[in-house]
């Protein structure tokens, strides 16, 4: 038998311990004698253990049920060694996006498009021959029954290309019905909104394609960060303007703030900015400190780490209607996580290999962040395939290099370790590295607390008391140090 790798955390009046697997957990005031017991335990993660050491019968075959204990050390261990298919059949979920246009019209203080991997100079946009070779070789691998093609649309600027982006939804249900797929399909834009395509209203509305508009915040926040690259005018008062229009033709929309130095202390503006655009929902990912080419971002862009522990920990504790949507969303997308039942070893839904990325020229990437990187080059649209056992060993690559003390920790199993691909593009700068696990750490631990907290509240169920429930002589295992005693 062995304990799961568990850990422990305040919550008002109680101490809450959880096991980092499938994040199963028990509470207790403040007090409890209990406590003592679970502080012996805890100590003991991952270390093997015997049934005559818990002399509750109750309290053991509980803990087993709970995933504290088990028969296994596989399933209380980390767990990096991630089952892959080695090729596509029988896949029933994959993810395309589709970079239309590798260029921009704004000027992003933060900008994530390398100037080398994506050309910029040049560029580069899409042809509707690429676009539709790519979606047709994903259409061909799926399940053609059962299986799920999403499709999003990314740039740059998508909008940009969006002449590609109309082909594309226009033909894909003719496409796929000469493939043979009957699956569904799901289509996504991520875009400035800075301005509207003639045809964008009706075409979007039509084929229900889901938009996230990218808002930092308040007009003079949002400018501060994202100026247009040549226009002297407000790129904040053009998205307002194009969001107004859309809503009132009937299309839904969802808005994203990138967290930075000059938003981390006014996520309620953030959050009231979007929802006074008619966002169905507010969200925020963090700021990366490196761009596609492995080059580190204005340093002054970056948000102080104790502020968004702060800023976020606020807004989970506050239970009033008003509570800022992203971080709701944060939670959600933690829980998403947190509902396999086994650990996640790779921070991002790449976990499957069947994320991919296709830029402008149709050569084909395991993700947006690393176009160009021939290490991650899994294929070209005018073969016709993908590489897809390529595809596979780079995201095992991935998942099995995790940061060491990441691996180490209880919360690992639900955030991932943070996004794997920056970590890569951080090699070499201790500093970048650090950043980016202590950032992931805080903003995920908050999300993965309250989620915690909140299965405990509905399970209504109270565990036995523990204390007292070691067989060994106080003395004796108080001397070892593997037991800290209690009243």
């Amino acid at each position: 038998m062995y304990v799961a790798r568990i850990s422990s955390f305040p919550a008002n009046d109680q101490v809450v311990f959880f096991e980092g697997r499938r994040f199963n957990a028990f509470s207790f005031s403040n007090g409890d004698q209990s406590i003592d017991f679970m502080r012996w335990l805890e100590k003991r993660s991952l270390s093997p253990i015997s049934e005559d050491e818990i002399e509750d019968p109750r309290v053991f075959a509980m803990l087993c049920r709970m995933g504290f204990i088990s028969h296994d050390i596989n399933d209380v261990a980390e767990d990096v060694a991630e089952k892959h298919n080695s090729c596509f059949d029988g896949l029933s979920n994959a993810s395309v996006h589709l970079i239309v246009a590798q260029y921009c019209n704004l000027k992003c203080s933060y900008c994530y498009n390398g100037e080398d991997s994506y050309k910029l100079a040049k560029k580069p946009r899409m042809s509707k021959d690429t676009a539709e070779q790519a979606v047709r070789i994903f259409m061909r691998y799926l399940d053609p029954k059962h299986g799920n093609l999403s499709i999003n649309f990314l740039g740059g600027e998508p909008l940009l290309g969006w002449s590609v982006i109309e082909y594309v939804l226009e033909n894909m249900d003719d496409w796929a019905s000469e493939e043979g797929f009957i699956g569904r399909i799901f289509t996504s834009l991520q875009t400035n909104l800075s301005f509207l395509p003639p045809s964008f209203i009706e075409v979007v509305r039509r084929h229900r394609v889901r938009i996230l508009v990218e808002i930092d915040g308040p007009k003079a926040v949002h400018d501060d960060a994202r100026g247009h690259k040549v226009r002297a005018i407000s790129s904040f008062d053009a998205t307002q303007k194009n969001c107004k229009e859309i809503k009132s033709a009937g299309i839904e929309f969802d808005c994203k703030a990138v967290l930075t130095s000059k938003n981390i202390t006014k996520l309620v503006e953030v959050k009231e900015t979007h929802m006074n655009l008619g966002a169905r929902s507010s969200s925020y990912s963090e700021l990366r400190p490196v761009n596609s080419d492995g080059h580190s971002v204005d340093i002054e862009a970056l948000p102080n780490l104790h502020q968004i522990s702060e800023a976020l920990n606020s807004h989970y504790e506050d239970k009033d209607e008003d509570t800022p949507l992203m971080a709701q969303t944060k939670s959600k997308a933690c829980a998403n996580m947190l509902r396999s039942a086994s650990r996640n070893t790779i921070g991002c839904h790449q976990k499957h290999a069947a994320i991919f990325s296709v830029t402008a020229d149709g050569e084909i990437y395991n993700c947006p962040w690393f176009v160009q990187n021939a290490d991650h080059f899994v294929g070209h649209v005018s073969d016709r395939c993908v590489d897809r056992g390529r595809a596979v060993a780079n995201v095992r690559h991935l998942s099995t290099q995790p940061d060491e003390v990441c691996r180490k920790c209880a919360y690992f199993g639900g955030c991932g370790g943070g996004c794997p691909v920056t970590r890569e593009l951080s090699k070499g700068d201790t500093g970048l590295v650090d950043y980016v696990r202590n950032i992931r750490c805080a903003t995920y631990i908050p999300a993965i607390q309250s989620i915690i907290l909140s299965r405990l509240r509905n399970q209504h169920v109270r565990p036995h008391r523990m204390r007292e429930r070691s067989k060994p002589d106080r003395a004796v295992a108080s001397a070892q140090g593997s037991y800290p005693g209690s009243p």
